[in-house]
């Protein structure tokens, strides 16, 4: 079986602006590049992320564990974020390979779709969407309420309790 929790698999066009300049800007790349990669520590990311978006929705031990997981102590003892913003932007800026679109007609096994609470048709009209939908033997679609594009962290009980429904639903073992 296969679990997609919030995913960026082509939901339609990725957002994007034209510059002055004429060339493709993309917002969450802009934001990305803002991003400041090195800290004095830890507990001085975990305060300035916790107030502000995206971060000040998700729980406050989600948060502490991307923190974690997502940073390095350098040499030098301050923090540096694993994933530089330089690279995190080329995800933002890149096309979605065609082979990942076409490989979703694929799937032939038990699929769980989790995603906000939405009726944009961005999400439930999307070709992608509807394709999981009509390949998966067992599809499940769980919105859920009061979350942003990051589920599992804001509601990591609402996620977890969809997988193992979705797993008795359809018989795997996990």
């Amino acid at each position: 079986g296969l679990v997609l929790v919030e995913p960026s698999i082509s939901f339609g066009p990725r957002p994007g602006s034209v510059s002055a300049d004429g060339r493709n800007v993309n917002p969450m790349a802009e934001r990305a590049l803002k991003r400041r990669p090195v800290w004095a520590s830890r507990e001085q990311l975990f305060r300035s992320y916790h107030s502000r978006d995206p971060f000040k929705s998700w729980r406050v031990d989600t948060l502490q564990a991307y923190i974690e997981g997502g940073t390095r102590i350098r040499e030098d003892g301050r923090v540096e974020l694993q994933c530089a913003p330089q690279v995190e932007a080329q995800f933002y800026d890149g096309d979605i390979p065609s082979w990942m679109i076409e490989g979703v007609s694929h799937l032939k096994c038990p699929l769980l779709l989790v995603t906000r609470a939405s009726d944009h048709p961005f999400v439930l009209d999307s070709p992608v969407l509807q394709t999981l939908r009509k390949n998966a033997p067992a599809f499940r679609h769980i919105m859920v309420p009061h979350t942003g594009h990051f589920v599992p962290e804001e509601q990591p009980d609402a996620v977890v309790s969809a997988i193992w429904e979705f797993v008795e639903a359809t018989g795997l073992s996990a």
